[in-house]
């Protein structure tokens, strides 16, 4: 697959505007914070942010909060030790108080520096990057690519939906209607464990259907991805075939947040 030209500016992935309003002020931190072991098999709720200045996560993983905290995904954290994928805790951390969501995240950050004595640092990896764009010289887009009803983003219009469902033979199928491209990429981002961007040009809002068979490995090379049916589905291949549009990939630097240690909490 042809190689992809790297875009600096696109391609950096600074870790949220967070860090940059860490270094300007400090940040003032929760009234109360209770943290505790879940041992338990209840289905994980959250991390998530709730209203009054309150984060909580219940049977979560610290490395869960730790990507809501830095808002990554989950390609972008790498190292720490073992436990922390898979011990879970329940944390609720109340403000006492609104404020704002970037606010929120740099509370969750100190707060896990202060109970899990998290300590990380960033650092660029050379990492498989994709870009988006039309598959056709003539823009003709595929079959399960249509541009949405005029209105329907709009007060009374019909609105976003998204239908998505495993398929027997162990694939997704997604349905999604008066979406936009960046949620497509975002989607895609989300399948191939690496960044995408996109150079469809395509504006407005869009209806789609995509099937797609199998899953890639983190850390595959996009050749890899198109050509080895264990390492990547038919991801390509159902993108340029259903929707008209092309993955085309490369290799590219991405930061990502290390982790340098962290420690199970004391609980309270």
């Amino acid at each position: 697959m042809a190689a992809i030209c790297v875009r600096p500016l696109a391609l950096a992935l600074v870790l949220g505007g967070v860090a940059v309003a860490a270094a300007q002020s400090p940040t003032p931190g929760f009234d109360v914070v209770s943290v505790k072991r879940n041992v338990s098999t209840s289905f994980p709720v959250g991390p998530e942010e709730r209203p009054g200045g309150a984060f909580v996560a219940t049977n979560a993983t610290l490395e869960r909060m730790i990507r809501f905290a830095y808002d990554l995904p989950d390609y972008r954290v790498a190292g720490g030790p073992g436990w922390m994928r898979t011990d879970r805790f329940d944390v609720e951390a109340r403000a006492g108080r609104d404020v704002p969501s970037a606010q929120l995240r740099l509370m969750v950050q100190a707060l896990l520096e202060d109970r899990f004595q998290l300590v990380v640092r960033r650092e660029q990896r050379e990492m498989p990057i994709y870009a988006l764009g039309l598959a056709r010289t003539d823009k003709r887009l595929g079959p399960n690519l249509r541009q949405s009803a005029a209105g329907c983003a709009e007060p009374g219009g019909r609105g976003a939906t998204m239908e998505e469902r495993r398929t027997p033979n162990g694939g997704v199928a997604t349905q999604r209607t008066c979406t936009s491209m960046a949620a497509l990429v975002s989607s895609l981002t989300s399948a191939l464990q690496s960044p995408v961007e996109d150079r469809t040009g395509l504006a407005g809002q869009w209806d789609y259907e995509l099937s797609f068979t199998g899953e890639r490995r983190r850390g595959a090379s996009p050749a890899a991805a198109a050509q080895d049916p264990n390492e990547a589905p038919a991801l390509l291949t159902a993108v340029q075939e259903q929707l008209g549009l092309r993955l085309e990939g490369g290799r590219g630097p991405v930061e990502v947040l290390m982790i340098e240690s962290a420690a199970p909490p004391t609980e309270n």
